[in-house]
């Protein structure tokens, strides 16, 4: 999306903001209906004429955007409930203000949470035009693979939203039933029934009942998309850190304190069904970094990445507990054996070497380079 369209970030003392620019021809009406009037579910905006060409500021402080929320912790029924009702809502309201919903940007980089309030908002920008059906569908698609698999109501409601979408133009209330629905899982004796006479299960005949049922349909459906998931899971890691796709690589060699005396260990996965075991590689070895507390707390050792940090435990890989953090606060990448540093939207802002980088601004750091996270500074090493 930020390919596509000239998005920036910025921030003023109190206020983070995502700026997109228009050329002057996308001057209308909408801009005068989203700016005054407070539509709940979009982000606040205001707009200016700079140069012939339109300006559009759009208050994102204190939101997240799902991609970076879901991106270590998948999604549960509640949370998959607040979204899909948050898109459905706002997609309901805004013909009352002769808004086209084709509009709406529905990517996970431009859909917002605010955690507080656990409510979404979303994008409206005049200049951006996609099918609304075909942009939730393409949503959805994405979803698929973040749902948490261990929550089985979760799992049929994304199913069936996603054959909602697969009916062309279908109604949006009928979306929205599914998602209100309470699904209770089938008990294992509505599944596999008694022979009332002699106690004998009638394992053919109910295993085809089964099958054909709702649960039925999605535990397949399930199996293939775990084993897609664990199978691309392990090829990303072999391939960012130099091995072979799909062979364990082993190490011997010990490395000196200089290096943090790590010697041979291995990195499991814990969603992976087989308790698979891949051996570190040295490629990984060599980009153990840390981040050196110096101001009291404790250091955080960066093991992969990306390496998210934060203080929302089950969404980040590093967690720093001080009110002055934000709940995902920023990223740390590493491509081409260089590091990168990433603010995402934080509300007190991330530093390097004392100055504050924009929201969603990446930017280089080194060994050595003094990192700062809202109030709680380090040393990179």
């Amino acid at each position: 999306m930020r390919g596509t369209m000239n998005v920036n970030y910025g921030h003023d003392t109190n206020n983070n903001f995502m700026i997109i620019k228009l050329p002057f021809e996308e001057l209308s009406y909408k801009l005068k209906m989203i700016e005054k009037n407070e539509i709940s579910g979009l982000l606040k905006m205001k707009y200016t004429i700079l140069d012939e060409e339109i300006v559009l500021k759009y208050n994102i402080s204190s939101k997240i955007a799902i991609r970076d929320l879901y991106s270590k912790e998948k999604i549960k029924i509640n949370q998959l409930r607040v979204l899909i009702q948050g898109i459905v809502d706002v997609w309901k309201l805004i013909p009352n203000y002769l808004l086209e919903a084709d509009n709406i940007i529905l990517t996970d980089d431009m859909i917002f949470i605010d955690l507080n309030l656990d409510k979404i908002f979303l994008c409206y920008c005049p200049g951006y035009k996609k099918d609304l059906y075909m942009a939730f569908h393409d949503l959805i698609q994405g979803l698929l693979l973040s749902v948490d698999y261990n929550d089985v109501t979760a799992v049929e409601v994304i199913y069936k939203v996603n054959e909602w979408c697969n009916i062309e133009y279908n109604e949006i209330d009928k979306l929205k039933k599914i998602v209100e629905e309470e699904y209770i899982p089938a008990r294992s004796e509505d599944i596999i029934k008694k022979d009332s006479q002699n106690e004998i299960f009638d394992a053919g005949q109910n295993y085809f009942e089964y099958n054909n049922s709702i649960l039925g349909k999605i535990n397949p459906f399930i199996r293939i998309l775990k084993k897609l998931k664990e199978k691309f899971s392990k090829f990303k890691f072999e391939v960012l850190n130099g091995m072979e796709p799909y062979k364990e690589c082993s190490v011997n060699k010990e490395y000196s304190e200089e290096t943090e005396n790590i010697t041979n260990e291995t990195l499991s996965f814990g969603d992976n069904s087989d308790n698979e075991t891949i051996l570190v590689s040295a490629a990984m070895r060599n980009h153990k970094r840390s981040l050196i507390s110096i101001c009291g707390i404790d250091n955080i050792l960066i093991k992969n990445y990306p390496f998210l940090i934060g203080k929302l435990e089950k969404n980040v890989d590093g967690v720093i507990r001080h009110n002055s953090i934000s709940r995902v606060q920023a990223r740390i990448q590493l491509t081409d054996n260089k590091y990168f540093l990433e603010d995402l939207n934080s509300k007190n802002g991330t530093y390097v070497n004392e100055e504050r980088i924009e929201p969603y601004e990446i930017v280089e750091i080194k060994i050595g380079d003094k990192i700062g996270f809202a109030e709680i500074d380090f040393f990179f090493r």
